[in-house]
C-alpha cells in the first residue's frame, strides 16, 4: 500500500508583522530553504535563546505565494486592503479603464486575486482569437527543391554544390508566430500550471492556450516586454500583455534541484507603490505638468535616478518625490538627505517630498537652505479614489501656491 501524502501545512505572514512559530512548525532545512532562496522576501530568526527556541518570520513588504516544500506553502499577504492592491496593480500597469478588471476587486485572498488575474488574461485571449489573432509576413530561409521568393545567392556562393538538388530561398510566410501572440501563449503555459490557479481557473488557462495557433515559445523578461512594438493592429493588445508583464514581474522558477518545477509568484510593494503613485499622478495632474520616472540624471561622474520628478510643460523640474514603501514613526535622516539631494544639487527644484503609504506619527515639513522638504501620504488604507484626492489636494496645494510655479 502506497504511503499517504503529507498534510498540505500553510502560514500566513502579513508585511512587516512578525509571527512566531515554535520549533517544530519547521524543519531545520526548510528554514535553510527560506532564508537562502527567499531572505530578500522573508526575514527569518532560527530558534535559540535569543528567540526563546521559536522560529520569527516577517514579511519585508513583498506579496504573493512561495511553494516551500512539496507539502509546505507561505502566503505573503499584503497590509492593505486586497481591492487597493488591485487598484494599485491597475494603475501600475496601465489598466484602470479595461473592462473586464473590476471584478478582481472581490477576491478574499492572494490567491483568488492572481487567479482571477490568470482568467481574466485567458479571457481575454479568447476573445482575441475570437476576433482573430494578428499575423504579419515574415521571412523563412531554408533550401528548396523549387524557387520559392527571393533566392539567397550568398548562401548559394558558399555551397554551390548542394544547387543541383535544392536551391536557399527567402520566402516571405503569413503567419501568427510574431512575438505578439508568443507572449501570450508562453504566459498561459506559464499559468497553466501554477499553484495559485483553481482547477476551474486552470480549465479556462487551457483553453485559451489551445485556442491558440502553434507559437514558438520561451520565457520571457519585463524589459521584452516593455520594449514590444505596437502598430494599427496590435495596439488592442496591450492591455493583454500588460497583464502577461505583471505575471512574468510577479514569478520566477524555483532553484530546488530534483523537484517538479514551481514557480512563486512575488510581488515587490515598494516597487508597485512608485510605480502605482506615479501612475496616479500622470493620471489626475491637471494640463501643464509632466511626470518623468527613475530618470537617470548626470551629475559629475555620476548617475543618480530619482523615483518621481513632476516638471512643468517646459520640461522645468518643479518637484522631486520619492516613494518609502514603510511606515516608521518619523523620516528616517538617510532619506531626508538622499531627496534634498536630488532637488538641490541634481535638479535645482527647491521642492522635495517624501511619500509614504500610512500616515507618520511625527510628519515633516521644513525648510533647509534653498529647499522646501516635507512628508505626503498617499494612505493606502482607506479608498484609493479618496486617499489620490488627499495626497493629490496637499501636492497641488503647494503647485498652485506660487512656490513651484
Amino acid at each position: 500500500m502506497p504511503p499517504m501524502p503529507p498534510t498540505p501545512r500553510t502560514i500566513t505572514l502579513t508585511e512587516y508583522t512578525p509571527l512566531r512559530l515554535p520549533a517544530e512548525a519547521l524543519t531545520t532545512a526548510e528554514g535553510e530553504r527560506l532564508w537562502r532562496d527567499y531572505g530578500a522576501q522573508v526575514q527569518v530568526a532560527f530558534p535559540s535563546p535569543q528567540s526563546n527556541y521559536e522560529w520569527i518570520l516577517t514579511a519585508q513588504g513583498w506579496v504573493g505565494h512561495v511553494p516551500l516544500a512539496a507539502d509546505l506553502t507561505l502566503h505573503l499577504l499584503p497590509r492593505v486592503p486586497l481591492a487597493n492592491l488591485f487598484h494599485m496593480v491597475a494603475y501600475a500597469y496601465g489598466l484602470p479603464q479595461i473592462r473586464w478588471l473590476p471584478g478582481v476587486v472581490q477576491a478574499a485572498t492572494v490567491a483568488d486575486f492572481w487567479g482571477a488575474l490568470a482568467q481574466l488574461l485567458a479571457e481575454g485571449v479568447l476573445a482575441r482569437v475570437q476576433q482573430g489573432v494578428v499575423r504579419a509576413y515574415v521571412p523563412q530561409s531554408g533550401w528548396y527543391t523549387a524557387v520559392r521568393g527571393r533566392i539567397n545567392y550568398a548562401q548559394l556562393a558558399a555551397r554551390p554544390w548542394a544547387g543541383r538538388a535544392a536551391v536557399p530561398c527567402t520566402p516571405t510566410q503569413h503567419t501568427a508566430d510574431i512575438p505578439h501572440n508568443q507572449l501570450l501563449a508562453a504566459t498561459l503555459r506559464h499559468l497553466v500550471t501554477s499553484p495559485l490557479c483553481t482547477p476551474a481557473v486552470q480549465t479556462v488557462v487551457r483553453r485559451a492556450y489551445h485556442a491558440l495557433p502553434p507559437l514558438a515559445e520561451r520565457p520571457w523578461t519585463t524589459a521584452e516586454i516593455a520594449a514590444l512594438p505596437y502598430d494599427r493592429l496590435t495596439e488592442e493588445y496591450r492591455p493583454l500583455h500588460a497583464l502577461c508583464q505583471l505575471f512574468w514581474a510577479a514569478s520566477s522558477p524555483s532553484t530546488a534541484e530534483g523537484e517538479q518545477m514551481m514557480r512563486p509568484f512575488l510581488l515587490n510593494m515598494a516597487h508597485l507603490f512608485e510605480q502605482f503613485v506615479a501612475a496616479w499622478l500622470r493620471a489626475h495632474l491637471p494640463a501643464g505638468y509632466g511626470v518623468q520616472v527613475q530618470r537617470p540624471l548626470p551629475l559629475g561622474g555620476w548617475h543618480i535616478t530619482p523615483d518621481i520628478v513632476v516638471a512643468d510643460g517646459a520640461g522645468r523640474p518643479l518637484v522631486v518625490l520619492d516613494t518609502k514603501y514603510k511606515t516608521p514613526t518619523q523620516p528616517a535622516p538617510e532619506d531626508i538627505y538622499q531627496v534634498a539631494f536630488y532637488a538641490s544639487n541634481a535638479l535645482q527644484c527647491g521642492e522635495a517630498v517624501l511619500v509614504y503609504p500610512l500616515p507618520l506619527a511625527r510628519p515633516l515639513d521644513e525648510q533647509y537652505q534653498q529647499v522646501h522638504i516635507r512628508t505626503l501620504t498617499f494612505d493606502l488604507g482607506q479608498e484609493t479614489a479618496v486617499a489620490g484626492g488627499a495626497f493629490l489636494g496637499e501636492l497641488l496645494g503647494e503647485l498652485g501656491s506660487g512656490r513651484l510655479g
